[in-house]
């Protein structure tokens, strides 16, 4: 018995068979030479389309939260950015003045220091760097000329300790504590007599970086941070005259081979970062004299 469904079947059978004779039935040449192009251009468009796709499949992150940039390989190289040590350069203009003195007699030591640092973070907590500019000794006596000297520096300074202080909210900063040590190596020449010093420089300093958005937001603004630092300094300084025998010595710098009055002073400072890689800074140390140094820094 046929049922009732059967019957609506069998139209949609009989056009499937009459479809699938057809295909089979032999083709005339002119029927072949027609067909062929058709499906060649057919297959050729499907290929290329089916390229597009895979390619876009590759190419196109697969979730909105991952970034092209994390889509692309890695490849080795003998260096990466990520690799590379952090880098400052500072230009620097130092105000030296300091008491000196040889067997009881007192001098009164002054210079101006103009040079460029370039420093680098071999570690994540430590900044070594080096310096070289030039060296002026004034107050220069009246009727001489003062001619500019060579001067140098190396230093280290060390994170030693790093915290942030998140209450109250109106003191939110992050301090630190670093020590650092540094030569220096200074000399000018006034009255044609050559005057050579060097200074031995060691200091503990606590800072205290107050960030304009706060900690932990989007650093954007401008400036970015100030930064109060204070701390304690120890410097030996030693120097000598070069004066021929027979002449005289100048009233201003009465002595000839000469170390400093005070060995241990206080500093202070304040930066200024008005991006994450640019800061000015400025920094005062007390010694029985009062020497002052004004910079700018690039990091990169």
């Amino acid at each position: 018995m046929i049922s009732p469904a059967s019957g609506l079947l069998s139209q949609p059978l009989r056009l499937l068979s009459r479809s699938l004779s057809g295909r089979n039935a032999p083709k005339t040449a002119l029927h072949r030479d027609r067909a062929a192009p058709k499906i060649l251009i057919t297959m050729k468009t499907n290929v290329v389309f089916a390229f597009a796709g895979l390619l876009l499949l590759v190419t196109v992150p697969t979730s909105p939260g991952l970034s092209v940039d994390e889509t692309l390989p890695e490849y080795d190289s003998l260096y990466r950015v990520e690799d590379m040590y952090s880098l400052h350069i500072s230009l620097l203009f130092d105000k030296t003045v300091r008491e000196v003195s040889e067997s009881g007699v007192v001098a009164r030591l002054e210079a101006e220091h103009y040079y460029g640092r370039f420093a680098a973070d071999p570690l994540p907590w430590l900044t070594v760097g080096a310096g070289i500019g030039q060296s002026l000794i004034s107050p220069v006596p009246d009727g001489s000329d003062e001619e500019a000297s060579l001067m140098w520096m190396v230093g280290a300074e060390a994170r030693v300790l790093q915290f942030d202080v998140t209450e109250p909210s109106f003191l939110t900063c992050r301090c630190r504590i670093d020590a650092s040590a540094s030569y220096w190596h200074n000399s000018g020449e006034i009255c044609d007599q050559n005057v050579d010093w060097t200074e031995a420089r060691a200091a503990v300093i606590g800072s205290a970086e107050f960030f304009v958005q706060g900690l932990g937001e989007d650093l954007s603004a401008v400036p970015y941070s100030i930064v109060y630092s204070v701390g304690a300094v120890f410097s030996k300084l030693d120097g000598d005259v070069d004066r021929p025998a027979d002449a005289a010595p100048w009233a201003e710098f009465p002595v000839v081979d000469f170390g400093q009055e005070e060995h241990t002073g206080i500093l202070a400072g304040i930066e200024l970062k008005v991006a994450h890689n640019v800061a000015f800074e400025w920094e005062a140390r007390v010694f029985n004299e009062v020497c002052h140094t004004l910079g700018v820094r690039y990091s990169f």
